[in-house]
């Protein structure tokens, strides 16, 4: 549905695209990761203007979400994380949150110095909302992590504070 509405537009895009850092996940070798989707101003290779990552369901473990926020991070360019989840419960988003801290916190190398923005989307099927926020990083990590925590912290899903960056957008 994501590659239809890109069909529509004026991106240019590719799928599961090779990573421009390598990566050594598990074994002796690294590799290049992939890139959900990939967004570009022209057909060049050159002109990448942001990565999309596509991820689905609650029930995500820390140290996938971290391999994931890994190659936004070290990529160069701006990011969506997309989260469609089916429904939620009182639970499921503070949870998801929580996990997201947790693994940003594990990332401080590849924070230290970074600048670039992600658009963080959860789409909550059943409900018919979607959560919006763009999260700027850019500072040592320790400030970033601080903004990382800000962003991600619960109480925003029961009340938005004045400049807390969520937007909700709920279908009717």
């Amino acid at each position: 549905m994501f590659c239809e509405l890109l069909e529509h537009s004026s991106w240019f895009y590719s799928v599961e695209s090779p990573t421009i850092e390598t990566y050594q996940q598990l074994g002796n070798t690294p590799m290049s990761g992939r890139t959900d989707v990939s967004l570009y101003s022209s057909r060049r290779p050159d002109s990448k203007r942001a990565n999309v990552e596509l991820k689905a369901h609650g029930g995500v473990a820390i140290e996938g979400l971290r391999k994931d926020l890994e190659k936004v991070l070290r990529e160069d360019v701006d990011a969506l994380w997309f989260h469609t989840l089916e429904n939620t419960d009182r639970g499921t988003l503070p949870t998801l949150f929580a996990k997201l801290r947790d693994a940003f916190a594990l990332l401080d190398k590849e924070l230290a110095g970074r600048a670039r923005s992600i658009v963080f989307a959860f789409c909550v099927l059943k409900r018919e909302e979607l959560w919006l926020m763009t999260l700027a990083l850019s500072g040592p990590a320790d400030e970033q992590l601080l903004r990382i925590a800000a962003a991600l912290d619960p109480a925003h899903l029961v009340q938005q504070p004045p400049g807390a960056g969520w937007s909700v957008h709920r279908r009717g």
